[in-house]
């Protein structure tokens, strides 16, 4: 019985660990083309869903999980092209 409660305790301990792999440390950077999310490897991301930053400002620095996206739909604000890694969907805001 003791091994059972080690294992499932292990186990668990485990998963928990495991979850803390979506979290992303990111700086938000804004400019004409749209909110763009900086991770700390340099790489930026368009972010799809832009108005759960809108409390935050430029510079920022968020802990966050998002899911790929294939790309954002909406309005071209400007010409300015801003290179990035692809589109994302923020899902939570640590």
């Amino acid at each position: 019985m003791k091994y059972l409660m080690f294992a499932i305790l292990a186990f668990v301990g485990t998963t928990t660990v495991s979850c803390n792999k979506d979290v992303h440390k990111v700086t938000i950077e804004r400019d004409c083309s749209g909110t763009y999310v900086q991770t700390t490897g340099g790489l930026d991301y368009e972010v799809c869903n832009s108005e759960i930053l809108d409390s935050y400002n430029e510079g920022d620095e968020i802990k966050i999980k998002f899911e790929n996206m294939a790309m954002c739909f909406g309005l071209i604000n400007c010409e300015l092209y801003h290179q990035n890694e692809g589109a994302i969907e923020i899902t939570e805001i640590k």
